[in-house]
Formats: C-alpha cells, structure tokens, sequence
C-alpha cells in the first residue's frame, strides 16, 4: 500500500465515527446542500471529471479527498473485517491508478461520480469474494480418487478445461501417462462417487466462482 494511500484510510477510519454523526444526505453526497439540492456537489463533481481529461494524477487524487469516506462506506456493505476493506481500498485505488489512470481519463463528461465508484466497489469486493472462496472436493469423495483422477478433478470442475486439454496437462505437467478416453471415464467415476446433490452444490459453487469476461 502506498504511503498516501494508507494514511487516507487511516485518516478516515479514525474518524468515521464523526461521519456517522452526519446527516444521512451530507454522508451520501459530499458538499450537499440543505433541502436535498446538491449545487455545489455537483459544480464539484464537474470540475474534478474535466480535471480527469487534463490532469488524471491531480484529479486521482482529489477524488481520494473527496470520496474516500464514500468509498470505505461502499466496501463496509460487502465486507466487515478490517484487513479486508483496507486490502481492498487499496486494490481500488491500484484500479484507479492502471494504465496512466486510464479509467479517470476515459469517464465521460455527462456521468455521475457515485453510480461509478459504486460500481468500481462492487466489481472489487467481487474479486475479493473469489479470493477468499476455495472450492474443494469432499473428502469422501478425494480419498476414493488415484493421482490422475485428482488431477481430472481439480481441471475438470475446478479449472473446466476439456477432456483433449486435460490430458495433455496430466501427461506434460504431471509426467502421468493419460488420454482422452481416460480422462472421460475419470469423469464418469468421479460423477458416480458424488451424490445428485453434492453435484449440484459443487457446481453452482464454482459457476458463482468464475470470473466475468
């Protein structure tokens, strides 16, 4: 983490007990105004997207300034430990960052800040969930299992690669002589030795597991 960025979220979690003391509308919209009208807020916001397009690093980090609060709130909805929402801070301001600040440079000039960031939040604490979840096989299931057909396991459900990759990867990486029949047969075994529904359940769990293209 870098050393601005972590004092920014030090900073805001020592005194995120002050921002809980505002009003809900001043919390969701900095800069508000009274009566739910939002002038300055969104003159604000103008400004730092222009900003974007002539000084990404400058408007980088006036919007950490500015949004930081916002963002840490975003990521607390998702996550609730603390290494967590900071790790992930961090990873949203590495995003930010990419590329010569390619996703400041290319926000359009008629979009809203809040809808991104939330969006930006959300694609992040995603990628933390995929992190953190391990999908193994039950050890029921394992222990009944030679070494090429864990192998035809863990690329099969885990990696789904087909049966001709499969095979090549036992023999070439694993120095395990297999074919493509015999990665199908292990594939049969294998569903025979898992119930209907630790099937299912294996399978909705890594579907919820792959990332997006």
């Amino acid at each position: 983490m870098s050393r601005d960025v972590k004092e920014r979220f030090v900073s805001i979690t020592r005194n995120r007990s002050c921002l809980a003391l505002l009003p809900t509308d001043v919390q969701r919209h900095p800069g508000a105004g009274a009566g739910g009208a939002y002038p300055q807020h969104m003159s604000e916001d103008t400004a730092l997207i222009q900003r974007f397009k002539t000084d990404p690093e400058g408007g980088y980090h006036e919007l950490l300034d500015r949004y930081t609060p916002v963002i840490l709130r975003m990521i607390r909805r998702f996550l609730k430990d603390p290494d967590d929402i900071m790790e992930t801070y961090t990873a949203i301001c590495e995003r930010l960052r990419n590329s010569d600040y390619q996703a400041l440079r290319n926000f359009r000039i008629n979009s809203e800040l809040t809808p991104w960031l939330s969006v930006v939040v959300a694609n992040a604490c995603r990628d933390r969930f995929r992190k953190q979840r391990v999908v193994s096989a039950p050890q029921s299931v394992i222990s009944k299992l030679n070494d090429r057909q864990k192998h035809v396991f863990k690329y099969y459900y885990q990696d789904q690669l087909p049966h001709e990759d499969i095979a090549e990867l036992i023999k070439s990486k694993h120095r395990i002589p297999c074919t493509t029949v015999e990665v199908t047969r292990d594939v049969q075994h294998i569903n025979e030795l898992l119930s209907v529904n630790k099937r299912w359940h294996l399978l909705a769990a890594l579907r919820a597991n792959r990332p997006t293209v």
